[in-house]
């Protein structure tokens, strides 16, 4: 993940944090990393096609 922060010039942040609002639905949560183990693979899959088919 962080190879592509900066392979695209951007800030840890702008990358990880819209990560965790998809999988946890809330604005401060535990970091991305904690929520897919907790989630498992299925679920954050899951979450973040929910996320992306939002903003599309």
């Amino acid at each position: 993940m962080i190879g592509i922060v900066e392979k695209l010039s951007l800030k840890n942040g702008q990358v990880l944090w819209p990560i965790r609002v998809a999988l946890s639905g809330l604005e401060k949560s535990p970091n991305f990393a904690t929520l897919m183990v907790y989630l498992g693979k299925e679920e954050t899959l899951k979450r973040l096609d929910i996320a992306l088919n939002k903003i599309k």
